[in-house]
């Protein structure tokens, strides 16, 4: 019950890339497309080491993303157009076209319009001018396209035909400092989603500010969820004063661990039903 208890971010997104390979070869583009639907890559929907939250999403994001290789094939050559009137020299380049928007979902299920992107890139710079050739949808179009998409799935989540989510698994470990009076405490959350977490070191019950943790930042994992690690280098005599808790969204109270009892270089795992 834990989904709708508070509000959310949702956002959409579709990026397409033209490449090109060669200035002299028939065939001297590349094409890619993808879907990103609230920090999720659906490209992972074709991966059989799938986190098992994106199985049923995966199934409904069939009817949610009908692929229409007409409009893919126009949206190609429209790139390919472009590429070729902004090219001024004799180097391979790209060209990209992000898409999309965000709603924020409101605990009555009712949904806001946040913003809309219409971006572009050339060779990984923003363009600031128009394209020669427009799309052939409006701007305002494309982002009510996607509002509709995006309530679609938001729709689908309240009737219970898929959960976006997944725990935290939370591991805590300790490693050798290269000192024999020191050591690093290091606390691991993985398998979660959505991406956002909070994660802090205690000493004494006392949170430390985040400029004295080495952070690895939210990273993604293979499988389509998310995992964050911090360290922190400590006195070995007070070791057993530190702990690591961590919040999320699917958690009723946070999961706590500490370092009391760890061995070194053992990963110990939060116990919580």
């Amino acid at each position: 019950m834990f989904l709708f208890l508070i509000s959310e971010i949702c956002s959409l997104y579709y990026t397409y890339s033209v490449i090109e390979k060669s200035l002299t070869s028939r065939d001297s583009y590349e094409f890619y497309s993808s879907i990103e639907l609230s920090d999720i890559q659906m490209s992972f929907c074709n991966s059989v080491d799938k986190a098992d939250f994106l199985t049923q999403l995966c199934e409904e994001s069939k009817s949610l993303f009908r692929n229409d290789s007409d409009e893919l094939n126009y949206k190609q050559q429209w790139l390919e157009i472009n590429l070729n009137t902004l090219r001024k020299d004799t180097d391979l380049h790209v060209l990209q076209w992000r898409h999309g928007c965000a709603v924020e979902r409101l605990p009555n299920g009712s949904v806001t319009f946040l913003q809309g992107t219409d971006e572009y890139a050339y060779d990984g710079e923003n363009l600031t001018f128009d394209l020669s050739m427009h799309w052939n949808e409006s701007v305002s179009s494309l982002e009510r396209r996607c509002v509709e998409t995006l309530t679609s799935f938001i729709d689908r989540q309240r009737e219970r035909k898929f959960i976006t989510a997944a725990r935290p698994e939370v591991y805590s470990s300790v490693k050798a400092s290269g000192s024999s009076e020191q050591q690093v405490l290091v606390c691991l959350a993985t398998g979660f989603f959505p991406k956002h977490v909070q994660m802090e070191i205690r000493h004494n019950q006392m949170s430390l500010p985040d400029g004295q943790l080495n952070s690895s930042g939210i990273r993604p994992n293979a499988d389509g969820s998310f995992q964050l690690m911090k360290s922190l280098k400590i006195l070995s005599s007070e070791r057993s004063h530190y702990q690591c808790v961590v919040k999320h969204q699917t958690l009723t109270e946070p999961l706590i661990v500490s370092w009391g009892n760890n061995d070194d270089d053992v990963w110990s795992q939060s116990m919580v039903s």
